[in-house]
This record gives structure tokens, C-alpha cells and sequence, in this order.
């Protein structure tokens, strides 16, 4: 499976999925004008990798936001049920990180997990 590598800008955040390496990982500030064309690749390229995983047994998942706007929110929402409806959903490890003095980062992690029967790690970043 291709790699998905989308490099950081100003409103978009950094994008590293490596199926070679088991590396899943979104970071950065992320307000593009359209969020749901941004992550288009994103939610193909993991849907595809849930259902050929078949001998891995974790999948570490890392979000890393600074910043996300309401829009971005509705599109990590539509990734979480896609992962949550996977046949290997239970194989997911969803790391949340977030800056220890951001408590909105922290709430939305918070929140997110409470919608998703998925597993969360809410991570703080010293």
C-alpha cells in the first residue's frame, strides 16, 4: 500500500500514513476552506488500510491538532464512525495529544471519546 504524505501549510496539517511502518499520524493546525475535500484521501487511504490489516495487531492512530475549526470537527466525526463501523475498529488505538494548558483540545478529545465506542488515549504534550 502507497503512503499517504501530505506536508503541513498554514491551514492545513501535516499528514504521515505509512502502512510499511504502522504510522498514522495528523498534526498541525487544520482550518482549510474545504475540509471534506482535504481529508478525502485521508479517509480512503484508512479505509483501505483497515481492511487489509488483517495480521497487524494495533493500529496507533495520532492526532496532534494545535487548532481545528467547527467544519474539521465534522469531518474527524465522519472518520471516527468510518473507523468505529470497520470490521477491525477493536485493533484501533486513537491517540489524542494535546498541550497541557490547552483544555479545549483536552474537552474535545473528551468529547470525542464519549461518541465513539472506540479506544482513546487522551495524551498530554509537556
Amino acid at each position: 500500500m502507497e503512503p499517504l504524505i501530505i506536508d503541513a501549510s498554514s491551514s492545513t496539517p501535516e499528514v504521515l500514513m505509512q502502512a510499511e511502518n504502522n504510522i498514522c499520524r495528523i498534526s498541525g493546525n487544520c482550518y482549510p476552506e474545504s475540509p471534506e475535500l482535504f481529508f478525502q484521501p485521508v479517509l480512503e487511504w484508512l479505509q483501505e488500510y483497515l481492511l487489509s490489516c488483517k495480521n497487524i495487531n494495533e493500529i496507533p492512530l495520532h492526532f496532534e491538532f494545535n487548532y481545528y475549526n467547527t467544519s474539521t470537527s465534522k469531518v474527524i466525526a465522519k472518520l471516527f464512525r468510518m473507523i468505529q463501523d470497520s470490521p477491525n475498529s477493536n485493533k484501533v488505538n486513537i491517540f489524542w495529544h494535546y498541550d497541557e494548558t490547552d483544555k479545549d483540545m483536552l474537552k474535545a478529545g473528551q468529547r470525542f471519546s464519549s461518541l465513539y465506542e472506540l479506544k482513546f488515549h487522551l495524551k498530554p504534550v509537556v
